[in-house]
């Protein structure tokens, strides 16, 4: 009789040990994943225009603004092709690119001419989320004088 006491208490320890292993298990939350962004800009004729980048970023855009890693840059040369690695981010983040021409008002004098074009390309993880360009038909929603022509894409957590 105290074999089967014993065996008894011994498996209900068992038990219950694992079922406070498998509850603890399920509090835990699993890590989020990094993603790997990058921005790439490519462009031509661009004498003159004012072409530009900023890049900026939000961690954990939805609790609030908590400001990441970002820059700008400047484009002095006719053309452009280069890609910056903005960071790992995760799902919770924000990235955003916003290309310009500087010297580009709705009504000057400065226009871009045919053929020259500013493209903004985001990458996640190596493959292209948003992309947008400024050129002399830039339109749409992603495209503003404000007051300068500009062009604005972003990632977020949807996305990835």
């Amino acid at each position: 009789m105290k074999k089967r006491f014993t065996l008894s208490t011994l498996l209900f320890f068992i038990l219950l040990s694992c079922w406070s292993y498998a509850g603890s298990a399920l509090k835990e939350t699993p890590p989020l994943a990094k993603h790997l962004v990058e921005v790439r800009v490519t462009g031509q004729n661009l004498t003159g225009l004012g072409a530009d980048l900023t890049v900026r970023s939000v961690l954990n855009w939805k609790q609030g603004y908590h400001p990441g890693q970002g820059f700008t840059q400047t484009f002095t040369g006719a053309s452009i092709n280069q890609t910056y690695k903005v960071g790992y981010f995760e799902a919770t983040d924000y990235v955003e690119a916003a290309i310009a021409f500087q010297q580009v008002t709705r009504d000057s004098a400065v226009q871009p001419a045919v053929g020259a074009f500013l493209k903004v390309e985001i990458l996640t993880d190596g493959k292209v989320s948003e992309t947008t360009q400024l050129d002399a038909n830039a339109k749409g929603w992603k495209v503003e004088y404000d007051p300068h022509l500009r062009a604005i894409v972003s990632v977020d957590a949807h996305q990835w």
